[in-house]
């Protein structure tokens, strides 16, 4: 009985411990911002680190998409090791307090939860963010999140922050997503699609792989954190691209032939794929 009642006292123990550098870490961390959606989670990761980063804020990023990656503050990159080789929730933690430790002011995520409680524990036992984001709500995963649209979207709802702010990128999911938002006290923004044309002339080439609504996102959240658009637009320049993104290019060949060359493994449901055939189709016209 006593061996019980000791291990009980033990556990409790080191769950407060746990929680107590979890709040002392976000106390170091002023900025957190958690990735959320379908699609484009890494990419936007990618691009908030590098807008950071090029306004002089001192951040640390993570990625969970093609590759398991650590973005650092100097804008190097390096692999997340596991020692379980097992990915899990606990990681959230592990970054929390690894950007408190390098002295962070911002911490990007990307989140890596796919059931409704891991994603809740993600938000509001782990990193309760300042700017939650929810880039898109596609139909995929549809055996843990939902059966159709709205059902994802209650999903994903579960990293929505209280008291913060909720970017979407995502105009037709928006509805249902800023009321929940507003029931915990959060202010909802939706972010107009930018398309990479709208790039200074020498950036565009960096940026045309990008998808009009990743790069709103991304816009709406630098305006969020005081960032000026002509610092924004060279800070995703900048950024590292992830290994996934989708990209593609003509083949020209001998007289009428040739050929239309799509990177799109990545888009593995129907309508991000639909939207990245019609952006190669869009970009490379046939002749």
């Amino acid at each position: 009985m006593w061996d019980v009642v000791v291990l009980g006292s033990v556990l409790a123990g080191l769950g407060w411990a746990e929680e107590f550098r979890l709040r002392r870490a976000r106390s170091a961390v002023p900025v957190r911002i958690h990735v959320n959606g379908t699609r484009g989670k890494s990419t936007v990761t990618r691009l908030l680190m590098g807008v950071l980063l090029t306004a002089g804020r001192r951040a640390l990023g993570k990625v969970t998409g093609t590759e398991a990656r650590w973005l650092l503050p100097d804008g190097t990159e390096a692999p997340v090791q596991r020692r379980s080789g097992r990915a899990t929730i606990r990681e959230q933690a592990r970054a929390l307090e690894r950007a408190a430790r390098l002295g962070c002011e911002a911490l990007v995520l990307e989140c890596m939860a796919l059931h409704p409680e891991a994603l809740w524990t993600s938000e509001h036992r782990m990193i309760q963010s300042t700017v939650g984001v929810i880039t898109n709500v596609r139909e995929d995963h549809g055996d843990v999140m939902g059966r159709d649209r709205a059902e994802i979207a209650r999903t994903l709802a579960n990293t929505i922050p209280v008291e913060g702010h909720l970017v979407v990128g995502d105009e037709q999911a928006f509805p249902l997503l800023a009321r929940e938002a507003r029931r915990r006290g959060t202010q909802p923004l939706l972010a107009p699609p930018v398309p990479p044309s709208r790039a200074p002339q020498e950036l565009r080439p960096y940026l045309a792989w990008h998808a009009p609504e990743n790069l709103g996102v991304v816009f709406q959240v630098a305006q969020l954190l005081g960032i000026e658009e002509r610092v924004t637009w060279r800070g995703m320049a900048a950024a590292l691209p992830e290994p996934g993104t989708a990209r593609w290019t003509r083949v020209e060949g001998p007289g009428p032939l040739g050929a239309l060359l799509i990177d799109g493994l990545a888009a593995n449901d129907p309508d991000s794929l639909a939207r990245v055939l019609r952006g190669a189709l869009a970009a490379c016209p046939p002749a």
